[in-house]
């Protein structure tokens, strides 16, 4: 079972099975800001 703590950076799966992860978002960036930023999304492993 996925394991979340709202506000936290990571969620731990830690029981076998099948996953999918689906990420969307939606920023915007100050006046004057650099183009282009960076958005890192990590998925992780562990066997």
């Amino acid at each position: 079972m996925p394991c979340y703590i709202p506000g936290a950076a990571n969620v731990v799966m830690n029981q076998p099975g099948i996953y999918q992860a689906a990420f969307h978002g939606t920023t915007s960036v100050e006046a004057g800001a650099a183009i282009p930023a960076v958005l890192r999304l990590l998925l992780n492993l562990t066997v």
